[in-house]
């Protein structure tokens, strides 16, 4: 044994010896760094994120997938969700930051609720003594800030929560907390933007032709960037009808306080809290014109309709015009709320969010929210478009069965959070096809943003026919012997980026390069420089159809037009959930995403009377905000008739949202994600899980129409069991809100489901959970007019499943009168021990190891170290002396001691 401990110090010695000064300091062999040295293994943050910048500027590389798991596989793997990085900033005392600072006072939403009354049945006189009130303390916590802190007043809060926002530096917070009136001060929080056959998808035609109603009286208020107001497609039908008049919105402003513009009659208020003026429209060079599209989803009333298309649209303009700051801050997304509930909002839209994020109560945009509900307030937020947590390498392993990715705002309980599905049509902008492939004479068409100059359309470049080109995968070996010059190059999406597809085909010699999909869906493709000729992306069915006819022989030409079309989507229409949206539950465990609507393609407003294609749960989210400004006026008609009563605000909007849960539609998923690698289907179809598709694709006109309503005893429509053994009982209990008895049968259609796992990979599918089984207390339901009854579920897992896996499915109730629509449960459980599973990926030198990338590091002297070298060169330096150490250590041992 002495003799091997020997022969290991004799190799440590010579090895280390050879790397000089390791482990004290070491130097960046780089001719522009040379001269800057990082002590032992500090990181120095701001090199780091100088080199970085310096590297991005000279190569403008993409990222490239460098985790154990793509090692393992030997093949690039495909990035197809759409990444969101977060990062986490260590605020230094003397930085400035913007706060909310909430207030000890209630706020006008919060004394109404203690009344046990709401805003809308509040006196006008108890209304404006609160209002003062308010005001006189506000007044009196500013005069303390200016004075004491420098504070720079941004916005007041009075209706959601009673606050201000503000700048202040950080070494002041904890003192401005022990002011007098101080209730808590909070950094804002940063969010970013999460991006007509739609409407066929949720029957929102059949609301308004057959049950006639189309969002009159509503208002729904838009928190994004802005609405171009001017739109063509921005109108109401009757004036009569509309909540908000000029002199009304006039009237509200005079006894707030709050700032404000009236605009016209569709968009009868607004105010841009980013900028603090009322440029509501999103302008300037970098303008995404996201909030106007999101608007014409809502209402629309023109060319294209939108879910509620006599609804109004308040705008609540939370992104800048300021090109320099892309994302919006909570203090200003808090002045939306409060202005928008001011302003009599029935529902609210916010497209935006902070991926994987996590519920905190005293959030102010959690608490302004939560008021918002209790005074009668839908809050409708995108899910997010981060697919599954590993989806930007691969898929996850079974072992780390938490995949979730949803995030906040949406969360929260109070907000209803929205996944989203495949348009079932694709309406756009299209070019022609000679010979036209079946079913594609006109192919639409999703034109490509470079990161360095406007889009490129090929209808304002390219006039006449174009001959096309088949190219493969578009890497350079792809357009060898082919004459590709002053042609169109077709290319498959995979293996490269779109940029360097496009540039290959541009070196090429080619006039433009398509793209096709090579899955379902659309592409939203980002490029990045040095592209000059038009790239577009066109689905995958289109993409196939172009390419038969070049296989036949054929010469195929194309020409871009420019026309307006329609292409068909899913197997089924609209049977697909997008590959992007974000996966639930919540980190509590929480019945995350709860409900799904189109999202992907779908072809809305612009500014300046135009139109265009955007994908994301942000299309999906303004969806379900429309279908519930028409849930929302059935059910305040049936309150003004007296067939409904409501104890508060918050039972009327959660009747609206178990409404639309119960009668959603359960998506089926046909695909097999494993097939790519087994080479054959193994997968057969079942539902997508409902941590994807929440209770399954809303349906606006069968919400309205169910009598009854299921939830469990805490009221929820969705089921989330959290941590349980091999058996679990819940009750659901169903109310009938008619004047008729409604019987149902009870059956576990679906069967109780779980993850599809192959070679220890959860391929982000459903299957069958084999032995595991629903028993229902009894087989079919009377509830009775005007009265409830119950059932006892319970799910039963067989001793022999694996620990750690989750169990579930949706119960569906079919009504014996088949007049009446099928209700379903979804629910979700987790055989096991949540808390169990690791949370940190092991660290590199692991088997287990998914991005190979996790290490040890400690604090020294109020300074982070690394228990490893800095940087990437000197990470693979240090793997490799490892290498070399066991290398030596073995020859010599086997040198010494031959077996």
């Amino acid at each position: 044994m002495a003799k091997k401990f020997l022969v290991f110090l004799v190799v440590f010695t010579l090895v280390f010896s050879a790397f000089g000064t390791f482990g004290y300091s070491q130097q960046i062999p780089t001719s522009e760094y040379s001269k800057l040295i990082i002590d032992f293994l500090k990181v120095d943050y701001n090199l780091l994120k100088q080199i970085a910048q310096d590297n991005f500027k000279q190569n403008f590389q993409p990222y490239q997938s460098k985790s154990k798991i793509a090692e393992r596989l030997g093949k690039e793997i495909q990035n197809l969700g759409e990444d969101a990085q977060q990062e986490i900033e260590k605020y230094s005392p003397d930085e400035t930051v913007r706060v909310i600072i909430e207030l000890q006072q209630d706020s006008v939403a919060s004394y109404a609720l203690k009344a046990n009354k709401t805003l809308k049945t509040l006196a006008e006189t108890e209304k404006a003594n609160i209002l003062n009130k308010i005001a006189q303390q506000q007044n009196q916590v500013k005069n303390e800030l200016t004075k004491n802190f420098n504070f720079k007043v941004r916005h007041i809060y009075k209706t959601a929560i009673n606050g201000i926002s503000g700048e202040v530096k950080v070494k002041d917070i904890e003192k401005i907390k022990l002011l007098p009136g101080v209730k808590d001060v909070r950094i804002a929080n940063e969010y970013f933007l999460d991006m007509t056959s739609a409407v066929y998808s949720t029957n929102a035609p059949t609301v308004w032709n057959e049950l006639g109603y189309k969002g009159e009286g509503m208002v729904v208020a838009v928190i994004d960037t802005g609405i171009d107001y001017r739109h063509q497609d921005m109108k109401v039908a009757d004036p009569n009808r509309v909540k908000l008049t000029k002199e009304k919105v006039q009237q509200i402003a005079a006894q707030t306080g709050l700032p404000y513009k009236y605009f016209t009659e569709k968009v009868p208020v607004g105010w841009n809290w980013a900028d603090n003026n009322d440029e509501i429209i999103d302008i300037g060079a970098t303008q995404s014109m996201h909030g106007q599209h999101v608007a014409g989803i809502i209402a629309a009333n023109g060319n294209i309709k939108g879910v509620a298309p006599e609804a109004q649209l308040i705008v609540e303009k939370v992104f800048t015009n300021n090109p320099n700051f892309p994302s919006a801050f909570s203090d200003d997304i808090v002045a939306g709320i409060d202005h928008a509930v001011a302003f009599g909002a029935d529902v609210i839209n916010m497209s935006l969010g902070s991926t994987a994020g996590f519920v905190r109560p005293d959030d102010p945009e959690h608490v302004a929210i939560k008021n918002a509900v209790d005074n009668g307030v839908i809050v409708v937020v995108s899910a997010g478009n981060s697919s599954y947590s590993t989806s930007a390498e691969f898929y996850p392993y079974a072992m780390d069965p938490d995949i979730g990715t949803v995030g906040s705002p949406g969360l929260w309980l109070d907000a209803i959070q929205v996944a989203a599905s495949i348009n079932p049509g694709l309406t756009g902008k299209s070019f022609s096809v000679n010979p036209a492939p079946q079913g594609f004479d006109k192919v639409v068409y999703s034109v490509g943003s470079p990161s360095d100059h406007d889009p490129i359309d090929p209808a304002d470049v390219l006039k006449g026919e174009y001959e096309v080109v088949y190219c493969g995968l578009g890497k350079p070996e792809d357009f060898q012997g082919k004459d590709v010059s002053g042609k169109v190059a077709l290319i498959s999406r995979g293996s490269i980026t779109f940029n360097a597809k496009t540039i290959n085909a541009q070196n090429a010699g080619a006039v433009a390069a398509i793209i096709y999909n090579n899955t379902t869906g659309t592409i939203s493709m980002a490029l990045g420089e040095g592209t000059k000729i038009p790239s577009v992306s066109i689905l995958k069915d289109a993409g196939l159809a172009i390419k038969a006819l070049l296989d036949q022989g054929q010469k195929v030409t194309v020409k871009f037009d420019g026309a307006i079309a329609t292409n068909n989507l899913g197997t089924p229409p609209g049977d697909n959930v997008t590959d992007f949206s974000s996966w639930g539950v919540t980190p509590s465990f929480d019945f995350k995403p709860e409900i799904m609507a189109p999202g992907g393609g779908i072809y809305s407003t612009l500014n300046k009377d135009s139109y265009g294609l955007m994908s994301g749960t942000s299309m999906s989210s303004p969806h379900v905000a429309g279908a519930m400004a028409l849930i929302a006026e059935v059910l305040k008609e049936r309150v003004a008739k007296g067939e409904l009563k409501f104890e508060n605000g918050r039972d009327f909007v959660e009747m609206a949202k178990i409404m639309a849960m119960n009668t959603a539609k359960v998506i089926i998923d046909t695909n097999d994600n494993a097939a790519p690698y087994t080479g054959k289907i193994l997968r057969s179809p079942k539902p997508y899980s409902p941590r994807q598709q929440g209770a399954g694709m809303i349906q606006i006109d069968k919400a309205i129409e169910t009598p009854v309503t299921i939830t469990d005893a805490n009221g929820k429509a969705g089921i989330a069991l959290g941590s349980i053994g091999n058996s679990v009982t819940f009750t659901l209990i169903l109310k009938n809100h008619s004047n008729s008895d409604v019987t149902y049968n009870l059956k576990d259609e679906y069967g109780v489901l779980t993850d599809y796992v192959l070679w220890g990979f959860n391929f982000a599918e459903t299957t069958t959970l084999t032995g595991a089984t629903v028993k229902f207390d009894k087989d079919t339901v009377t509830v009775p007019a005007n009265g409830q009854a119950t059932v006892n579920v319970t799910l039963i897992i067989p001793q022999n499943a694996l620990q750690n896996i989750f169990a579930e499915g949706f119960l569906s109730f079919i009504p014996q009168d088949s007049s009446l629509p099928k209700l379903s449960v979804p629910y979700t459980a987790f055989y096991g021990s949540w808390d169990e599973p690791r949370i940190i990926d092991s660290p590199l030198y692991e088997d287990d190891t998914y991005y190979g990338l996790t290490g040890m590091a400690g604090v020294i002297n109020n300074e982070l170290y690394f228990l490893g070298n800095l940087g990437s060169k000197t990470l693979i330096h240090l793997q490799l002396l490892y290498l070399l150490m066991a290398m030596v250590y073995l020859t010599l041992y086997n040198q010494c001691f031959p077996s």
